[in-house]
């Protein structure tokens, strides 16, 4: 319906932001319905994150998977000719990853789901 009206609307955000809405006016949270809680203003202080080497242990092969499914990420969107630098890929996710586990981010990686556009 929303489609057929204004198919450029942003339906995602607007289910949102009606869902959003819902909750603060009926009082959802009150009654059992979870919610964000209080959401910290400004940016986060870089910290470092509490890493035990069994934890680096536990991670070194799907961080190979991730790797590789990078590069053929990035490869299937390379255009005719270009050549994709694996190390060059490993040292973007690496330098990427670094800076979001300071920041308290998420870890970073492509999309394999995703296919090029032709």
């Amino acid at each position: 319906m929303l489609r057929a009206r204004w198919p450029h609307a942003p339906g995602p955000l607007l289910a949102v932001l009606l869902a959003t809405a819902a909750v603060a006016v009926l009082g959802r949270v009150s009654r059992g319905v979870g919610g964000a809680g209080p959401i910290p203003a400004g940016l986060p202080v870089p910290a470092l994150p509490d890493v035990r080497p069994q934890d680096l242990q536990e991670l070194l092969l799907p961080a190979f998977s991730v790797l590789s499914d990078d590069v053929l990420t990035a490869r299937s969107f390379a255009r005719r000719g270009e050549q994709i630098a694996a190390n060059r890929e490993l040292l973007a996710l690496g330098v990427s990853n670094v800076g979001s586990s300071l920041l308290r981010g998420f870890p970073v990686s492509s999309s394999a789901s995703r296919r090029p556009s032709p």
